[in-house]
């Protein structure tokens, strides 16, 4: 995992990775966490997801269909890195998540946009 964390920390010096108690962006602080004495491909593959959110400069969201897009992306991008870096990630991993996601997510933001379209009652 330190090795990882020194090629991220090289190829993007402006993300901070602090050790903690489990893998998370904060947008709040700009930080990426990462599981303290986690060296498992798992954990690689989270802090990878974890970096996608923070070089996409993630924030926070307010709704469910919002925040699936952002989980969509931020795996699309652990992916890029994940190529860049010679690392595999299984998609069977990633697809714990049901494998027609992003049909739910533009479903679901399509019944917003409906929502909001429909005269106040």
């Amino acid at each position: 995992m330190q090795a990882l964390i020194k090629r991220l920390r090289t190829e993007f010096p402006d993300l901070q990775f602090v050790a903690g108690q489990q893998f998370y962006w904060s947008p709040a602080t700009g930080e990426i966490f990462y599981k303290t004495g986690a060296d498992s491909e798992t954990a690689r593959w989270s802090l990878l997801h974890e970096t996608g959110h923070a070089l996409l400069s993630h924030q926070t969201y307010q709704a469910d269909f919002e925040l699936l897009q952002l989980e969509i992306a931020a795996w699309d991008r652990a992916r890029d890195l994940a190529t860049s870096l010679d690392i595999s990630i299984d998609e069977d991993h990633i697809q714990g998540l049901p494998r027609h996601l992003p049909r739910l997510a533009a479903q679901a933001q399509h019944l917003s946009d409906l929502r909001h379209q429909m005269p106040a009652e």
